[in-house]
């Protein structure tokens, strides 16, 4: 497939260390085994390995790259937390776009600043959207480097993902200290397909969300979220349907103001990679400046 930089797949049978391994299944001499692994061209289930002496094992997966690991990707609101052959995963920081929705910021989005990134190193690079995040908000936002890695895990998302952690500061008070709030996504595509019933499209685009407050000072409060059964697809909306309006949310009509951000801030993302099994946790710093929001809102309803 076009843009997929591996060239060379071998399945390991047995221990070996991986320089000799590469010289024996490869037939290249142990002077160009040993400058594949300094070029950063080795993977090892699907990580980049340039140890000479990594200990393979059984059912180990090692893979040639016809390039180069790309150097250190640096931007203010972007951060690469995790990534192999398949996918990349990034922190996003609020004021940062995910995509460009609207045709006005296509050159500012993080797909498109990465994805001319890792073309300084590969031309047919491309990048495909799994999960996106607003612009006002901070966390974690997971790209596939191909269209079938892209498939195969949007389509087992609800299987892989075990946990999707969310801190909010809202106007209000939940009804209860810890609830769980069923929704339900809309899936245009889904319903214009008359031969699935619609107890089978329901199943499939149900989510649960599992609430719990944090803190409150009997007007507004702080919420932990997780997301861990199935695609949730506005947070915003699923608070605001409970009477819970994330801070700055205009959407919602949030009576107080936040400058380029609401006041909700992803924190967690564990998932079990799709293809090799592996499990991936992408942990960000506990956002304890939404405590403050309690306590330090101003008359005019300024934070």
């Amino acid at each position: 497939m076009k843009g997929n930089p591996i060239q060379e797949t071998y399945h390991v049978r047995e221990a070996m260390e991986l320089l000799p391994y590469l010289v024996h299944v490869s037939s290249r001499s142990r002077s160009s085994a040993k400058q594949l692994l300094s070029a950063k061209r080795v993977l090892v289930n699907s990580e980049y390995i340039s140890q000479a002496t990594h200990l393979l094992s059984p059912r180990d997966v090692v893979q040639i790259s016809r390039v180069s690991r790309p150097e250190e990707f640096n931007h203010p609101k972007i951060k690469i937390l995790w990534e192999d052959s398949d996918y990349v995963v990034i922190e996003k920081l609020y004021g940062q776009y995910t995509v460009d929705t609207t045709g006005k910021y296509g050159d500012r989005t993080a797909i498109r600043l990465l994805s001319n990134h890792y073309k300084k190193y590969d031309p047919d690079a491309k990048l495909f959207m799994v999960n996106r995040l607003d612009r006002e908000t901070s966390g974690i936002v997971v790209f596939a480097k191909g269209l079938q890695a892209k498939e195969l895990i949007i389509s087992s998302w609800n299987k892989i993902v075990q946990e999707q952690i969310f801190v909010a500061a809202v106007g209000g008070v939940p009804a209860e200290n810890k609830m769980q709030i069923s929704t339900l996504a809309r899936n245009k595509e889904d319903s214009s397909k008359k031969q699935k019933s619609k107890s089978e499209t329901r199943e499939r685009n149900a989510s649960v969300v599992e609430l719990s407050l944090l803190r409150t000072d009997g007007e507004s409060s702080v919420v932990q979220l997780n997301a861990s059964l199935g695609r949730i697809f506005s947070l915003r909306q699923v608070l605001a349907n409970k009477g819970l309006v994330i801070m700055g949310d205009k959407r919602n009509s949030s009576p107080f103001t936040l400058k380029d951000r609401i006041a909700l801030e992803q924190i967690s993302l564990v998932f079990t990679h799709p293809k090799t099994g592996k499990r991936i946790s992408l942990k960000r710093s506990f956002p304890t400046h939404l405590f403050g929001y309690l306590k330090n809102r101003q008359s005019d309803n300024q934070i």
